[in-house]
C-alpha cells in the first residue's frame, strides 16, 4: 500500500471517506500544507489544488476510504475535530474486505 496523499509506501492509518471529506471541508489541502513532495507542488497544474479538494468532498475520490501514512497524517488530524479520531484505524487493526469483481456474481 502507499499514502494516497503523498504516495509513500507502506501501510499507514483508514481515514473513511466521510471523515476525509470532512476534513477536507474545515480546509485541508496537501497542496498546502506541506503534505506534497515539492516537485509535485511545483508540476501541478493552475487550479490543480482546488480540484483536488472538490474531487475529495464530493467527486471520484470521495467514495472510498484513505490510506494515510503518518507524515500526512500528522498534518490531517487537526482538521478532524474531537469526534473523528475514534472512526480512524490503523492498517493492520481493520480486517480487510474482499471485494467481488462485477464479474463474479455468482459467488
Amino acid at each position: 500500500m502507499v499514502c494516497d496523499i503523498c504516495s509513500q509506501p507502506g501501510s499507514g492509518t483508514i481515514v473513511p471517506a466521510n471523515k476525509m471529506s470532512n476534513a477536507v471541508r474545515k480546509g485541508f489541502n496537501p497542496f498546502y500544507n506541506g503534505c506534497m513532495p515539492q516537485s509535485v507542488v511545483n508540476m501541478a497544474s493552475p487550479g490543480f489544488p482546488e480540484r483536488w479538494a472538490q474531487s475529495a468532498i464530493s467527486g471520484d475520490t470521495s467514495y472510498s476510504d484513505w490510506n494515510i501514512c503518518s507524515r500526512c497524517m500528522s498534518k490531517l488530524t487537526p482538521y478532524f475535530g474531537s469526534s473523528s479520531s475514534s472512526s480512524a484505524k490503523t492498517v493492520k487493526d481493520q480486517p480487510r474486505a474482499k471485494t467481488k469483481k462485477w464479474w463474479q456474481f455468482w459467488i
